[in-house]
């Protein structure tokens, strides 16, 4: 496989690529265990972990009128 090329079929990658719904499938675009937060703080400038970063300020700063307050319930 040329250097920079990734493919996801093969099969030393046991165990990196899973089916977050249990069903054990493999398509070519799996989710992976490196997308996992907890990750996040080791690797702060990753696109990934920005955006998850920048996603819970924006959720943490939202705020909304009381008189919506109904359709919560």
């Amino acid at each position: 496989m040329a250097q920079g090329s990734f493919d996801p079929t093969l099969e030393d990658w046991g165990g990196f690529f899973i089916d977050p719904y249990g069903f054990g499938k493999q398509t070519p675009l799996m989710h992976n265990l490196a997308e996992y937060a907890k990750y996040d703080e080791q690797f702060p400038d990753h696109p990934l972990s920005k955006l998850r970063s920048y996603l819970s300020r924006v959720i943490g700063s939202l705020t909304f009128d009381p008189s919506l307050e109904f359709f919560g319930t």
